[in-house]
């Protein structure tokens, strides 16, 4: 996830983490349930909550490799 994150520069977190999640729509989802602006960009956030988004991700059901 952390990868995805920053692979690309000037994306936000959503579209950032959009093939991790499995869709643009389910990124938005895990970053909300985490707490996370989707519009944010990977640098701005710390490490505790890339944490909560795979965890936000692992609890919808989905497998959360970091």
């Amino acid at each position: 996830m952390i990868d995805a994150a920053f692979a690309q520069r000037r994306k936000t977190l959503r579209a950032a983490l959009a093939g991790w999640a499995g869709s643009p729509g389910q990124a938005e989802n895990a970053l909300l349930a985490a707490g996370v602006d989707p519009k944010a960009r990977g640098e701005v956030i710390d490490i505790h909550a890339f944490a909560r988004i795979a965890e936000a991700k692992a609890a919808a059901g989905g497998a959360a490799s970091l």
